[in-house]
This record gives structure tokens, C-alpha cells and sequence, in this order.
């Protein structure tokens, strides 16, 4: 059995940080009164009289479509990462020398 190398291990966990980074902000910005102001100031979300798509939990925020596009492409970015690092570990494992 062939061992991992340093750069699989780094992937690994660089996708795993920003996936559960990603889908954790956006559920702790729900819940959290002065996270969601911080997160209005600085443009993250938007107010929920603006806002395509609001939180089910709160509708005083949400997200407007270009938001939504920004978390779904670097959620996507996570899954085709992951995916290339188990791609790349097999092809490792089943190489014949």
C-alpha cells in the first residue's frame, strides 16, 4: 500500500475547510444578531426588504442571485477539488511501476 503524499493531505483538507467554512458562516450568520449586522455592513448579505432569497430561520436577511452564485460556485470548487485529489490518489494506488 502505497502512503499519501504531503499535497493529497494539504487538498484534503484545504476543500474540507471551505466547504464546511462556506455552509457554517451562512448558518452562524443566521443565528447571530450581531454577525448578520457585521455581515450587512461589509456587503455579505443583504436586508430581507432586498434579498432574493430569504433565511427560512430569520427573514430579516438573506441573499440577493450574485451572492447565491459566488457560494454555489465556491461550493462547486470544494466538490471538483475533492474529487481531483481521490482521482489523483487512485491513480497513484493502481500505477504499476
Amino acid at each position: 500500500m502505497e502512503t499519501r503524499t504531503n499535497d493529497e493531505d494539504v487538498v484534503t483538507i484545504i476543500m474540507i475547510l471551505l466547504s464546511t467554512g462556506v455552509i457554517g458562516s451562512i448558518s452562524l450568520v443566521g443565528f447571530l444578531k450581531p454577525i448578520q449586522e457585521w455581515a450587512i455592513k461589509q456587503g455579505l448579505l443583504v436586508p430581507g426588504d432586498l434579498s432574493d432569497v430569504r433565511f427560512p430561520w430569520d427573514q430579516s436577511v438573506g441573499l440577493d442571485w450574485g451572492r447565491i452564485l459566488i457560494v454555489a460556485g465556491l461550493v462547486a470548487l470544494a466538490v471538483v477539488g475533492s474529487l481531483f485529489a481521490l482521482v489523483r490518489r487512485n491513480r497513484r494506488r493502481t500505477t504499476v511501476d
